[in-house]
């Protein structure tokens, strides 16, 4: 067990609960201005805590070791969607907020795919075809989110895919900035991880031709 990523799973773990007794505290006073149900609440309070915990059990039964920053840049981005978005409304509030999230959602799944295609393959890796492989899997992400909006909205009423307001074909508006967002996300995530890769490749290369030339002055000097 990756004793970082568990220590900040349970630190993650207590902000969420921080922020759980705090909106229960304000619905129980009846002060929160927010219209969504108890039920929905609650719901999105228990998927914070199962999500935060990903980590870990990726880490515990595939033995996969994240790196810590990317752990806690996911666990920033739990806070921003889960908690801050969706729990207590700053998508209503702020259009940019949303925006802002779906980029950087866009480079975390970029990252994330790298992670894991270039722990899962051993040989070397072609920066081109490492960016198409990233930013292919970040388009899906982005794709299969976008229909888990649309049938959220339609088993629980809600109006996640929206746009100032906009009902029917006008709020195509907000699904496809919500796309583009990923994929600019996606671009910098794949560039990112087709600069790792030629650097890997460009220091093998380099450490290759320092062992030939070590070898060719060992003989040189046995003649």
């Amino acid at each position: 067990m990756n004793k970082k990523i568990l220590n900040t799973s349970i630190a993650f773990t207590f902000i969420g609960v921080i922020n759980a007794a705090v909106y229960i505290v304000l619905m129980v006073m009846g002060v929160t201005p927010f219209f969504m149900t108890k039920a929905f609440a609650f719901l999105m309070i228990a998927l914070f805590f199962l999500a935060v915990w990903v980590p870990v059990i990726i880490n515990r039964i595939f033995k996969i070791n994240f790196s810590l920053s990317l752990v806690i840049a996911y666990d920033v981005f739990l806070i921003m969607g889960v908690l801050a978005g969706t729990l207590w409304e700053v998508y209503k509030i702020s259009l940019v907020f949303d925006k802002i999230v779906h980029f950087a959602s866009g480079i975390l799944i970029a990252i994330l795919a790298y992670d894991l295609f270039s722990a899962g393959n051993k040989r070397k890796l072609s920066p081109v075809w490492t960016f198409i492989v990233v930013f292919s899997i970040t388009m899906m992400i982005g794709g299969l989110w976008e229909i888990w909006e649309f049938a959220f909205d339609m088993l629980f009423e809600q109006n996640s895919q929206s746009w100032m307001g906009f009902v029917g074909h006008e709020v195509l508006l907000d699904t496809m900035l919500d796309l583009i967002c990923d994929c600019a996300g996606g671009i910098l995530g794949g560039l990112y991880a087709a600069i790792t890769e030629w650097n890997k490749v460009r220091v093998k290369t380099t450490k290759h031709r320092q062992v030939i030339d070590v070898e060719d002055v060992a003989v040189a000097r046995q003649q």
